[in-house]
């Protein structure tokens, strides 16, 4: 096949540096309940992708109806699937009379609260689900995981760039919430502590003082979780909703105040969720076939966002030996892809099968980004060590590739940093050197990194095996600029600070850098001109939220948070962060099971 435009030559991406010294050994989990200090590791990367691929047969006529749900607005008569609180009796799950479709597993009555605990603790799994791997990807993940821990503290320099578009502003924003929250004043009686699904005794506004924000509402654990705890999947914002689910549940609250619209309760543990919805407000989850240690991830299942409703629901089959179900669902538009040994995708909206295991050549589909309706598709070139990788972008519809990107020799694609504007982490050999490289919309080669600019801290969940390509947190973007947090540095006045970086997409050069000041900043949304950072809290100062002009310029405060809720959000290891509608909502990536702690579950912040 022949090179795209601007490609550079296939004996490499130039020549590499001299290694760097790998810094610091690797970071250990907090105990349960002990705040500790984010680390601050590089991270790794996904396989390769392959050459186009000739278009895939046509896929199975649509799916099951789905759980024979009705499909008008949800309510305690018509959808127990989706009831604002629970009957006396426990969530039916479903089995009423005149459905067509049984409920899972041909199992009636599924009793939600009543559940049957779940037996053992899951492993540390990320939004793949825990269920047995395909044993040379599970090797694979975990040295990945162990070469994420290596600090790079220059990148290799590995091809030239070209481009020089210039940014492309956005419309102003507010930081005003859209809709007027419900406040708590602080008297104990409020929506911030000592409210029904809440934390009773738990009043985070209470020690406020004068220009603190509100924790406009928080939600804290109800769920009796196996010991191992529970995986919390990604937030959803649906219209004036946000859907958080873990274990067995998907649950929708009012942002605004906190209140919950509706709830859908699952058989078994929810095991793989995607990033983002696809058309029309609806997604695909995936849930375990059964409630064992040994429960496989094969159970996909659509859920209607704005009415609240589940719909069609399907098994994947397996397809021999080596097929240990899914690890993982990337949603593109209206189709989502189950990532597996051999991946499928499916139309969202019905359930019918799109396209399998397309592959090019000796290239297998390995891994999997996506942005909108956009799909990037890393594909693995062989079995060997070090086998060589490449990048596509495939047609959502039909799997075939729009363009193919030949990774070089000796490197390899560790993670999708941002897929608008593409942008990749790449590493070469073992701890040889790292860079990140950006890509014009048609897959032709942009920029990287310049010669000697420091890496920044990825933090790309190195302690799940199944993160996926897209498991960094803390990177935002806008039309032509990355934005990244620096390496964390300590100094003996101000203490521990770092930098957010915004990176020319099409240059790769370092627009300009914005200095923490004394505290640890992570981007979380490019918006109206500006971007939004969490600013993390120490033992002395608390945490809240801060805006950089897009051009450059000092961090403004938007939101300090009452330093009383700081103990919660250092003891969240590993955090969720969105910011939607002049609201911070902060959720931790994993709910301990533990029968003596509280945790919270979900929190909001405003003004």
């Amino acid at each position: 096949m022949s090179q795209p435009p601007n490609q550079p030559p296939q004996g490499g991406f130039g020549a590499p540096q001299d290694p760097q010294s790998p810094q610091g050994g690797a970071p250990q989990g907090p105990p349960p309940g002990a705040p500790q200090p984010q680390p601050t590791p590089p991270q790794m990367p996904p396989g390769p992708p392959a050459g186009p691929p000739s278009g895939p047969p046509a896929g199975p006529p649509p799916g099951q109806p789905g759980y024979g749900y009705p499909q008008g607005p949800p309510s305690a008569a018509d959808n127990p699937y989706a009831q604002p609180t629970p009957p006396p009796g426990g969530y039916g799950y479903p089995g009423q009379p005149g459905q067509q479709q049984p409920a899972y597993g041909q199992q009636p009555g599924y009793g939600y609260p009543g559940q049957p605990t779940y037996p053992g603790a899951p492993g540390p799994g990320g939004p793949g689900g825990s269920g047995p791997q395909n044993k040379q990807k599970l090797m694979l993940i975990i040295g990945a995981a162990v070469a994420a821990l290596i600090v790079i503290a220059g990148g290799i320099y590995l091809v030239s760039g070209d481009g020089d578009k210039e940014p492309v502003a956005g419309p102003t924003a507010t930081d005003k919430p859209t809709t007027a929250p419900t406040v708590d004043d602080g008297d104990g009686k409020g929506p911030g502590g000592d409210a029904a699904g809440r934390d009773a005794g738990t009043d985070f506004n209470s020690a406020r003082q004068p220009g603190d924000a509100k924790v406009l509402w928080n939600q804290a654990n109800t769920f009796d979780l196996p010991s191992g705890g529970g995986k919390v999947m990604p937030m959803w914002f649906v219209g004036d909703t946000v859907v958080q689910t873990y274990y067995k549940t998907m649950t929708a609250y009012g942002v605004a105040d906190g209140k919950k619209r509706w709830e859908i309760p699952f058989p078994n543990e929810v095991c793989a969720a995607p990033r983002q919805v696809g058309t029309g407000d609806k997604v695909v989850i995936a849930v375990k076939d059964n409630n064992t240690e040994k429960g496989r991830c094969v159970e996909l299942q659509m859920v209607d966002l704005k009415a609240g409703k589940a719909g069609w629901r399907k098994t994947i089959e397996k397809q021999n030996m080596f097929d240990f179900g899914l690890d993982g669902l990337v949603v593109a538009g209206d189709t989502v892809v189950a990532q597996r040994t051999f991946p499928s995708a499916y139309r969202i909206s019905d359930g019918s099968s799109l396209f399998g295991d397309v592959r090019d050549g000796a290239c297998r589909m390995d891994g999997f980004a996506s942005h909108g309706a956009r799909l990037i598709v890393v594909d693995q070139c062989g079995t060997e060590q070090n086998a060589p990788e490449q990048l596509r972008e495939l047609d959502p519809v039909t799997g075939k590739a729009k363009w193919t990107w030949k990774v070089s020799k000796g490197w390899s694609v560790k993670k999708v940093l941002s897929v608008e504007p593409l942008a990749l982490y790449l590493v070469k050999g073992k701890d040889e050197g790292a860079s990140i490289a950006f890509f014009k919309p048609n897959g032709t080669f942009a920029a990287q990194l310049p010669k000697g600019e420091e890496m920044p801290d990825l933090r790309c969940g190195m302690f799940s095996l199944s993160g996926g390509l897209q498991s960094c947190e803390g990177i935002t973007a806008d039309a032509s600029t990355l934005y990244l947090p620096s390496q964390t540095k300590t100094d003996a006045a101000a203490g521990r600070s770092n930098e957010i970086r915004a990176y020319d997409a099409n240059t790769g050069k370092r627009k300009w850098a914005s200095k923490g000041e004394g505290r640890t900043l992570v981007p979380v949304k490019a918006e109206g001109g500006f971007v939004y950072a969490y600013s993390e809290p120490s033992y002395d100062k608390a945490g809240g939220l801060v805006k950089v002009p897009a051009a450059g310029g000092n961090p403004v405060q938007v939101l300090k948070h009452p330093s009383s809720v700081s103990a919660v959000e250092r003891g969240m290891f590993s955090k969720q962060l969105a910011y939607e509608g002049g609201r911070l909502f902060l959720a931790p990536d994993r709910i301990s099971g533990r029968d003596d702690e509280k945790p919270q579950a979900l929190l909001a912040f405003g003004n």
